[in-house]
């Protein structure tokens, strides 16, 4: 572990001011974790040997890192492994390395697509990647869409968008059967 983060806490928030040098660390030390474990994941069950993980609450003055370190450890040995190649993926298969930047990236930046004011750059990748996605798929005029987590959120959003294409958005006897 990081020399300079022992018997250090780590504040709740990234700071404004300054370097930020914990937050770095406390990063480097969880992928460093992270890589280890991809690394000997053929070596590792794809269900957990130990199904009793537990965790301490952090500190209300901050997280232990140490601590906090040792947890993220246990956590990540006590998952599924997805990458072990006994492992059936059908609903969780291995991550991509460029999905694992992602999240990073979306978890630091909090934005969220509710509205453009709130995530400017992430709306517009957004746009660009459903106009990609729906011309690989073969649609030519004005593609798009928008990126949805889950099956239930997209059907939804496709019933809404056949309801809406067939002219029925305000007919309150409209209903699809499934």
């Amino acid at each position: 572990m990081n020399k300079d983060l022992n018997k250090k806490n780590l504040d709740f928030f990234p700071s404004g001011y300054g370097s930020n040098k914990e937050l770095l660390s406390a990063l480097n030390e969880t992928s460093r974790i992270l890589c280890e474990w991809f690394s000997v994941s053929n070596q590792i069950d794809p269900l957990p040997i130990d199904s009793k993980f537990k965790f301490s609450s952090p500190a209300e003055e901050g997280t232990d890192f140490e601590r906090l370190v040792n947890e993220i450890n246990n956590l990540v040995y006590s998952s599924f492994n997805p990458t072990n190649p006994g492992s059936l993926a059908h609903l969780d298969p291995p991550p991509l390395s460029l999905s694992i930047i992602g999240d990073l990236i979306a978890a630091g930046l909090n934005n969220n697509l509710l509205a453009n004011e709130l995530s400017p750059s992430i709306s517009i990748l957004e746009k660009e990647m459903c106009e990609w996605f729906a011309l690989k798929l073969g649609f030519t005029n004005n593609p798009g869409g928008i990126a949805a987590s889950g099956g239930t959120l997209n059907n939804l959003n496709a019933l809404v968008s056949a309801r809406h294409f067939l002219g029925h958005e305000s007919d309150p006897d409209a209903a699809f059967v499934i």
